[in-house]
C-alpha cells in the first residue's frame, strides 16, 4: 500500500515521527480552529490533578500535548510487548493521534486526560494477567489502576464493571484472581478515604462523586460533520471485525482473549456515551484505545493494496470533518 506501507514497517522509526505529527496536528488545529458541537465533559472528580485558572493555556496544551503522546507510545508499547498484532508497527499510535486530531486546541491537561492514561496501564495489568497466570499482581495492578481512573474522573464509572466482567473471560476467575481484583479496587479507595478523613471532608466524599457522576446533559443529537465522521469509523469497525473473525482461527489464547478485552472495552465505553451524562466529543480521548488496535490489525492483515489506500484516505478525511467543513 502507498500510504500505510509505511507506517506498516516492522521497524519503530514511525515512532520517531509521532511528536511531529502531534506537533502539525496542534499547528494546523490553531490555523482551522475548529468547531465541536458540544462542550468539553466536565467532571470534578475525588482526586483532582486540574490545572489552575491562572495556569497559561500554552502550557495546558502542551501538558496535554506530552499526555497524548505518552499514551500513544503506550499503544506502541503494547503491542510489542503482548504481541496483539502480527509485528510490531507504530500504526496504532499513529490511528491514535488521528482520531484524537484537534481535541488539544479545545482541551488541554486535566483529569479526565490523566484518566486515559490510567485506564490504558490497566489494560496492561489485564493483558499482564491474561499472559501469566501465575502470579495475581497483574490482576491487582489492574483492579488500581481502574480504580483510580474513576476516582481522577467518575465518569468512566462503567470501567469497574467492565473489569469484573472482563476477568470472567479472560482466563482468570479463581476466588484468589477475584480477591486480587477486589484488594487492587479497595486499595486507592481507601487511600483517598483516609485523606478525606484527614481533611474532615468525610461527608463531601460520595456527593462530590454523585454529583461528578450525573452532571451534564445526555447526548441526543449529533452534527452532520459528527455523523460523517461516526459513520464512517462504525464501517471501518465493521470491516475490522470482519477481518478479526476471518482470522480468528490463526491466533493462540492470549490473542484472542486480548481481543476480546479489547471488544469489550469498546462495548462498554460506547455505553457510557448513552448511559451517562454529561459525555461529550473529547471521550475519544479513552475511545480512541480500542479503536486503534482495531484498526490497525485490518490495515496490517490487509491482503489488497487499493481498498486500503483509498480506506486510509477516507479514515484521514473523517479524522478532520470538523476542520474541512466549516459550519
Amino acid at each position: 500500500m502507498i500510504f500505510t506501507g509505511f507506517l506498516r514497517s516492522k521497524k519503530a522509526f514511525g515512532l520517531f515521527l509521532l511528536p511531529f505529527i502531534l506537533a502539525a496536528i496542534v499547528l494546523l488545529g490553531y490555523y482551522f480552529r475548529p468547531v465541536f458541537p458540544y462542550v468539553a465533559s466536565s467532571s470534578e472528580g475525588l482526586l483532582s490533578v486540574d490545572l489552575p485558572d491562572t495556569f497559561p493555556a500554552i502550557w495546558s496544551t502542551v501538558l496535554g500535548g506530552m499526555a497524548v503522546l505518552t499514551a500513544a507510545c503506550l499503544l506502541f508499547l503494547f503491542n510489542a510487548r503482548y504481541k496483539l498484532l502480527p509485528h510490531n508497527t507504530s500504526l496504532p499510535s499513529f490511528f491514535y493521534l488521528m482520531l484524537t486530531a484537534g481535541l488539544l486546541t479545545n482541551r488541554g491537561f486535566d483529569s479526565m486526560l490523566a484518566a486515559v492514561l490510567v485506564s490504558i496501564l490497566a489494560f496492561f495489568g489485564l493483558q499482564g494477567a491474561i499472559s501469566n497466570n501465575k502470579t495475581n499482581a497483574p490482576v491487582f495492578n489492574f483492579g488500581f489502576c481502574i480504580t483510580l481512573a474513576v476516582l481522577l474522573f467518575p465518569k468512566f464509572a462503567l470501567l469497574l464493571l467492565w473489569a469484573f466482567c472482563v476477568l470472567f473471560f479472560s482466563g482468570r476467575s479463581t476466588l484468589k484472581d477475584i480477591l486480587a481484583l477486589l484488594l487492587g479496587i479497595a486499595t486507592p479507595l481507601l487511600f483517598v478515604l483516609f485523606y478525606y478523613f484527614w481533611e474532615e471532608r468525610l461527608e463531601d466524599v460520595w456527593p462530590t462523586f454523585r454529583e461528578s457522576l450525573v452532571s451534564g446533559e445526555y447526548l441526543v443529537e449529533i452534527g452532520t460533520n459528527e455523523m460523517i465522521r461516526y459513520g464512517f469509523l462504525l464501517l471501518l469497525l465493521i470491516f475490522s471485525l470482519f477481518s478479526l473473525l476471518t482470522n480468528y482461527g490463526g491466533s493462540v489464547v492470549s490473542q484472542r482473549r486480548g481481543v476480546f478485552s479489547l471488544l469489550s472495552l469498546l462495548f462498554f465505553c460506547s455505553a457510557t456515551i448513552f448511559a451517562v451524562p454529561g459525555i461529550s466529543h473529547d471521550f475519544m480521548y479513552l475511545l480512541a484505545f480500542p479503536l486503534s488496535c482495531l484498526y490497525a490489525n485490518y490495515f496490517v492483515t490487509m491482503r489488497y493494496s487499493l481498498p486500503g489506500d483509498l480506506l486510509f484516505l477516507l479514515f484521514l478525511g473523517s479524522c478532520f470533518t470538523d476542520w474541512l467543513i466549516r459550519p
